[in-house]
């Protein structure tokens, strides 16, 4: 763990990622460290996705309406990954 744990590869030991990791002993592998990456990842990206969405003051539905996909897509995308061009649109909604 300590290699994945470095300022110089993008990691400091502070991060979310390698509190995780320390938290789970030292025997972690890299496989597994990667899993937990990628779920952080994209926890945070759901976190900055309703965050995004508080700061517009739009709910998902209203979000939805004005980009024209259904709810359930939305509930996709918390389950696997928020696509590229959603962060364009919420950037296209704020206010000038």
């Amino acid at each position: 763990m300590s290699n994945q744990c470095s300022p110089s590869n993008g990691n400091p030991p502070s991060s979310p990622t390698c509190r995780a990791l320390s938290e789970m002993g030292e025997d972690i592998n890299i496989y597994h460290y990667e899993i937990l990456k990628q779920f952080l990842l994209h926890r945070n990206a759901i976190a900055g996705f309703n965050s995004k969405l508080r700061e517009l003051g739009i709910t998902q539905k209203t979000f939805c309406q004005r980009v024209g996909i259904t709810e359930q897509a939305v509930s996709k995308w918390k389950r696997t990954q928020i696509p590229k061009w959603v962060w364009y649109a919420l950037r296209g909604m704020q206010k000038k």
